[in-house]
C-alpha cells in the first residue's frame, strides 16, 4: 500500500507514491478547470510530460501542453508562456521540470493576471496587485525547492 504525505504552510506539498494519479482531484480542489502543462523538451521526449498530459487529458482538464522552456529562462521565455495562458483562456498552470521550468510557471501563473505588456514589467515591483492564476509546480529534480 502506498502512502503520502502532505505539508500545509501557505504552500501544500503532496508527496509519494501514486500521488500524481490525486493531481485531477488536487486541481478541481483549488478551483482549477483548465490547465497548460509548461515543461522541456527533455522531459517530454523522455515521456514525463505525457504522464500528466494523460492524467489530466483523462479528466478534461488540460487545454495546451508548452514544452519550450530552456535551461536558462528570459522573460521572453514567461511571456511565451503568458501568450499561450491568455488564447487559451486557462485558469491554471502546471509545471513540470527542474527549478527553471517550475520558474517560469510560476512567473507566467503570476503575470498572466496583470495587465502587462511583458513580464519585465512586474520585475522587482514587490507585492502584487493581483493574485497569480492556480500554479501546480511537479518537481522532478531534488534541490531546487521551487515547488514550495
Amino acid at each position: 500500500m502506498s502512502q503520502t504525505s502532505r505539508y500545509d504552510g501557505p504552500t501544500e506539498l503532496v508527496s509519494g507514491a501514486g500521488s500524481l494519479a490525486g493531481l485531477p482531484e488536487e486541481m478541481r480542489r483549488l478551483s482549477g478547470s483548465r490547465a497548460i502543462v509548461v515543461s522541456d523538451a527533455g522531459l517530454a521526449k523522455a515521456g514525463i510530460v505525457e504522464k500528466v498530459e494523460r492524467c489530466l487529458r483523462d479528466a478534461s482538464l488540460l487545454s495546451e501542453t508548452y514544452v519550450e522552456v530552456p535551461a536558462g529562462p528570459t522573460f521572453a521565455d514567461v511571456d511565451a508562456v503568458v501568450a499561450r495562458i491568455r488564447a487559451q483562456g486557462v485558469d491554471t498552470v502546471v509545471s513540470v521540470g527542474s527549478g527553471s521550468v517550475l520558474a517560469v510557471g510560476r512567473s507566467a501563473a503570476l503575470v498572466a493576471t496583470h495587465d502587462v505588456p511583458s513580464s519585465r514589467s512586474l520585475a522587482g515591483v514587490g507585492k502584487s496587485s493581483q493574485p497569480p492564476l492556480l500554479s501546480i509546480c511537479i518537481p522532478t529534480t531534488a534541490g531546487s525547492g521551487g515547488e514550495v
